[in-house]
């Protein structure tokens, strides 16, 4: 009896070792492999039709990050992903070796919500962040465009600081969600006094909004006036429109 549960002792030790040894040499395949720069699987989310990344930029970042004799574990494809993520356009990398040893990138981009001209600097993206990224080569993103009085400048990926462009962006934010005006506001405008004008991709109007407070409320007496003002004395009667004040609408 004594010998039999020897054996079955046995018996479970060397499947225990067995099954230790091929786990071993899995991880020993899959993460002490060199990397194939050129056979990296490149997967992109391109859901929103943004295009600032593209499969050989990635690529030869992947090439620039490793060496020919750079073998795989899991603080390298931790690396990797910081690494990938530090470019402006990249909002999340994700890196995983699979059990043929192939790498494996999964990249998503940055959904830009407004493009900014600042008074005096270049332009750039303010993202669904609010971080400030730069602009692209490859792609222009159709987002409103920001003008008039923003101090605020691009020099890094950060996030907006400035009254000015916060205004502007909490207008975004707050039309982001009705198909209408989302896609209706083509540029808003910061005067020097703090006052914001928007100029709707329809008509030629110029509508006041005042500052950002109640933009649900302002665009829905806009609402009112394109809904019944302009089909009586038409669409382009007006050149200008202000809806700032509570209760009334101005138009000249």
């Amino acid at each position: 009896m004594q010998n039999k549960w020897k054996n079955i002792l046995f018996n479970i030790l060397l499947m225990i070792t067995f099954g230790s040894f091929v786990v071993l040499s899995i991880m020993s395949f899959q993460y002490g492999q060199p990397i194939s720069n050129a056979n990296a699987q490149i997967d992109i989310n391109y859901e929103n039709g943004l295009l600032f990344i593209n499969e050989n930029i990635v690529k030869a970042k992947i090439h620039e990050f490793f060496s020919d004799t750079t073998r795989v574990n899991a603080s390298s494809l931790t690396r990797l992903e910081k690494f990938l993520q530090r470019l402006p356009h990249v909002k999340y990398a994700n890196a995983y070796i699979d059990s043929k040893g192939h790498l494996h990138v999964h990249i998503d981009q940055v959904n830009p919500i407004a493009r900014v001209l600042p008074k005096g600097g270049n332009s750039y993206y303010v993202d669904d962040n609010k971080n400030k990224i730069p602009v692209s080569n490859l792609y222009t993103a159709k987002v409103p465009v920001l003008t008039g009085y923003i101090p605020e400048e691009y020099h890094k990926v950060d996030i907006i600081s400035s009254f000015e462009l916060k205004s502007l962006i909490k207008v975004i934010e707050e039309t982001k969600d009705d198909p209408y005006w989302s896609a209706q506001i083509a540029q808003l405008f910061m005067s020097d006094s703090q006052e914001i004008k928007m100029i709707p991709r329809l008509g030629n109007q110029i509508v006041t909004l005042g500052d950002s407070t109640d933009i649900k409320g302002k665009l829905k007496r806009l609402d009112a006036f394109y809904s019944n003002i302009s089909k009586t004395v038409g669409w382009n009667a007006f050149k200008y429109i202000d809806v700032q004040y509570k209760n009334q609408i101005v138009c000249k």
